[in-house]
């Protein structure tokens, strides 16, 4: 931090010398705690980022930071000292974030985005859940600017889904009034547009949560657009779109790769995440092998282990060991029921 933001940090966040008759001892030492909270080198957040973190309004932290707030602060201050607190344990590794590795699923995830875009055809995903699908889309997608990512959530219908791709691609929809949004076909049309003669790949998460109808849109698109379409699921999509006969086998005559399902990570991929989570390549190889045994295949199970193994060792000042890793998912990974019924035989 240069000398001149350190200067106006400082003399944006001084204690006020007059308080509304509002504030009580404590919320005036809770105040305090915020402004010193942002006076700390170590700390380069904004007033902006703590607001958005605690969900109060930016002008009410300003309010309640300056003194001026004209109702009680105390509930105000209970948030933004309780953002305060997430945002420190997650810099402090206890929400630990794990560089981004090239797992299988990646390689895999690579491969059939590239092969869509250079064919304009549709690409399919389907992997059981932790498997690393998501993640894997939004690095494909950060390391190629032509890829557009969107997630579906469950129910989303036809109009919810050409709104969102309006948004994505920036469509200019034309409708017959100026109060109207635009119908399905308006929007579609429009997207259309956008995509037309583009190098563009489109990529639909969690596909198989969509409504029927939205799977014939994505086709239209495909078509007229002449772009290629990605759909990433669980294994329930697989036999959504595989039967050529069957409700959607116009997009199952356009599926050129039929991938297998992910069904786990490799041995190789977890030994990779946890490498890169400690930033060493040197780990024991008993640690290494009791993460694998017990993620199950899960790379969102193992990430969710090796934070609570680093947080467990950095209170404990120790290193990790493969008790430690056996005693911490038998402690916070497993259900209770099942740790209460002697595990499974």
């Amino acid at each position: 931090m240069s000398t001149v933001t350190a200067l106006k940090k400082s003399k944006q966040n001084i204690a006020p010398k007059a308080w509304h008759e509002r504030y009580a001892d404590a919320d005036k030492a809770k105040v305090r705690r915020v402004l010193r909270w942002f006076d700390d080198e170590a700390n380069d957040h904004s007033r902006a980022h703590l607001a958005r973190a605690a969900d109060v309004n930016t002008s009410t932290l300003s309010q309640v930071l300056g003194g001026t707030y004209p109702s009680h602060p105390v509930n105000h201050l209970r948030k933004l000292i309780d953002a305060m607190a997430m945002i420190d344990a997650r810099e402090q590794g206890h929400a630990h974030a794990i560089a981004f590795v090239a797992t299988s699923t990646y390689k895999l995830a690579e491969k059939i985005c590239d092969r869509a875009r250079e064919f304009r055809d549709f690409g399919v995903l389907f992997g059981y859940v932790g498997t690393g699908k998501t993640r894997a889309l939004n690095e494909y997608c950060s390391r190629h600017p032509g890829a557009l990512y969107m997630r579906a959530f469950g129910g989303l219908t036809r109009s919810v889904l050409m709104k969102k791709l309006t948004e994505l691609t920036g469509a200019n929809v034309r409708t017959q009034s100026r109060y109207s949004s635009g119908t399905v076909a308006d929007k579609k049309e429009a997207i259309i547009t956008a995509l037309s003669g583009t190098e563009r790949l489109l990529i639909v998460d969690e596909a198989n949560r969509m409504v029927d109808a939205c799977f014939e849109d994505l086709r239209d698109i495909s078509d007229d657009a002449q772009i290629g379409i990605v759909m990433a699921g669980t294994e329930h999509l697989e036999p959504m779109v595989q039967d050529s006969h069957g409700r959607f086998g116009q997009i199952s005559s356009r599926i050129g790769f039929w991938p297998p399902v992910i069904r786990g990570i490799t041995e190789n991929d977890a030994y990779l995440i946890t490498q890169a989570a400690y930033d060493s390549d040197t780990l024991d190889p008993e640690v290494l092998d009791m993460y694998w045994q017990q993620c199950g295949g899960s790379a969102r199970t193992l990430s969710k282990l090796i934070a609570s193994v680093m947080k467990y060792c950095k209170r404990k000042k120790c290193e990790p060991s493969a008790k430690i890793i056996s005693d911490c998912y038998q402690k916070t990974m497993r259900p209770s029921r099942v740790r209460a019924l002697g595990g499974v035989k």
